[in-house]
């Protein structure tokens, strides 16, 4: 079955003059591309070695003392100077996985300054831009990649799905150019057609001054598209049609596909593309003057399409902050609802220059969605409780700030669980799971409990901030066993977190 989640071309306009000729400049680029994004994430990566070879060198460090105390009993509790290494090792591993998503949007910007998008990232240069998130996918194996744009354009590549919303605003329902849209949207589980339409209370993109230029909210010298984002009123409900954004199925190239056995899963492997029932075949071929299209009617826009999601980048959170600040941001920590994961989102503003004004305009936002998994991975493998590194070694991570939010652990536990939107603590029904009606919650330090040592690392946490968290080591006992926890402070990751590492034995 399916995960569900919530996620330029090379060649001159003139030659685009049909779908397919776009189709198959689309599938060249496509076919070469990730060698060409090697070479430039490589030479990115070289920015960053220094961090690596830190973290090798703690790494070394790590496994010598790991080797020297692997002869103690397991009910022994690690010396200080061992917690030590332990606890500086996962702080250098932190903050060099921290630098790879700044590392993957610098690949985008040198790519805009070599020309691969000449179009300002338009439409015409879908083909180029998913050319560059599908091979940076594949070189970073990161949770998302993603470009949104002033015209609501939006587009990019998830674990085993691929994602695009045509760029174009709301409208009414009774506007017959816009039925192709009103007719775009699917049930995701059985694949029946569904009418793209607003709920009450949904927000929209809404024109002013017929989307004209303006300077940018507190800005002087960059420029904007002038809109504002309303809100279905409960009189508006059924009337006004939005644009979906689709998650579509994609081959091995990177080509949204529904083409049988040819769909990539989650796990990498082929098989159907299929909807969430994990067994309808996906099998769209809607006709319309999609911006896809080019000026004409074709059938390609939604082919491969499983899922469809009322979103427009311009009101998320991730968009709005960059744009009014206009500087590359990292967003607070969010739950991911698919799995039950936190996450952060790097952003960075995309601009062009107007060759009659000279005005900096604008264009929208790069986006790379990174969770906390490699984190927890890293734990698990060197200090779980299947680990041979480190035995009776314990990991725990969360945030400095009150209420204290759980990141990960070296048991592996999830950070976030679904609950009702109405009701936070009642849990999500199983059949409820991917509605409007359940959302993703983090735990806090004080609610773990029923897994795994989530007794221990409770404890800790209680003991150490009684404490004040002091630089020696806090004894507890917990069930009639002895502990011991050292605590440290990982400070400026992301956008200026603190987070503490609890070291336990």
């Amino acid at each position: 079955m399916r995960q569900q989640e919530y996620s330029a071309t090379l060649v001159e306009a003139e030659l685009v003059e049909t779908p397919s000729v776009q189709m198959q400049s689309e599938s060249s680029m496509l076919g070469h591309g990730p060698d060409l994004v090697h070479a430039l994430a490589v030479d990115e990566r070289r920015k960053i070695c220094i961090y690596g070879l830190l973290a090798t060198a703690f790494l070394f460090a790590a496994s010598v003392a790991a080797i020297a105390f692997s002869l103690r009993k397991s009910e022994e509790p690690h010396d200080e100077a061992f917690i030590l290494q332990v606890e500086k090792r996962v702080q250098e591993v932190v903050v060099t996985l921290f630098q790879e998503p700044v590392a993957i949007l610098s690949v985008l910007e040198r790519f805009d300054r070599s020309g691969l998008f000449p179009h300002s990232l338009d439409i015409l240069d879908r083909a180029a831009f998913l050319l560059v998130a599908y091979s940076l996918r594949q070189e970073y194996n990161y949770n998302l990649i993603y470009y949104g744009s002033e015209e609501g354009l939006f587009m990019g590549y998830g674990v085993g799905w691929g994602t695009y919303r045509e760029p174009a605003n709301s409208y009414s329902v009774d506007d017959p150019t816009r039925t192709k849209y009103l007719k775009a949207c699917v049930d995701s589980f059985s694949g029946d057609p569904v009418d793209c339409v607003h709920r009450e209370g949904a927000k929209y993109i809404r024109c002013t001054n017929n989307c004209s230029l303006a300077l940018c909210p507190d800005q002087n010298q960059t420029w904007c598209t002038d809109y504002e984002i309303a809100v279905v009123e409960p009189e508006e409900m059924g009337s006004l049609g939005y644009v979906p954004r689709t998650y579509y199925c994609h081959n091995e190239a990177g080509f949204f596909t529904q083409q049988p056995g040819d769909a990539v899963q989650d796990d990498g492997s082929l098989g159907n593309c299929t909807y969430s029932d994990g067994q309808t075949l996906v099998n769209r071929s809607l006709e319309g003057d999609y911006a896809l299209c080019q000026g004409t009617s074709c059938g390609e826009a939604f082919i491969g399409g499983y899922r469809s999601a009322d979103y427009d980048p311009r009101y998320r959170s991730w968009y709005m902050n960059t744009r009014e600040q206009q500087k590359p941001l990292w967003s607070e920590p969010y739950p991911f609802f698919s799995i039950l994961d936190i996450g952060m989102t790097y952003s960075v503003p995309y601009y062009k220059i107007d060759k009659e004004s000279n005005h900096r305009i604008f264009r929208g936002v790069f986006g790379v969605d990174y969770t906390a998994r490699d984190i927890t991975v890293f734990l698990v493998e060197s200090y779980g409780p299947n680990s041979n590194t480190a035995s009776n070694i314990h990991v725990v991570i969360y945030e400095a700030a009150d209420p204290n939010y759980f990141v990960t652990s070296s048991t592996g536990r999830n950070a976030a669980h679904t609950v009702l939107v109405r009701d936070p603590t009642i849990p999500c029904p199983h059949d409820a799971a991917y509605t409007h009606k359940c959302k993703a919650a983090r735990f806090e330090m004080q609610q773990l409990e029923g897994e795994m040592y989530d007794d221990v690392f409770r404890r800790a946490y209680e003991e150490q901030a009684s404490h004040g968290y002091p630089s020696d080591m806090v004894q507890m006992d917990v069930n009639g066993v002895s502990y011991v926890s050292r605590s440290s402070t990982i400070s400026g990751v992301g956008n200026n977190l603190e987070w503490i590492v609890l070291v336990i034995s």
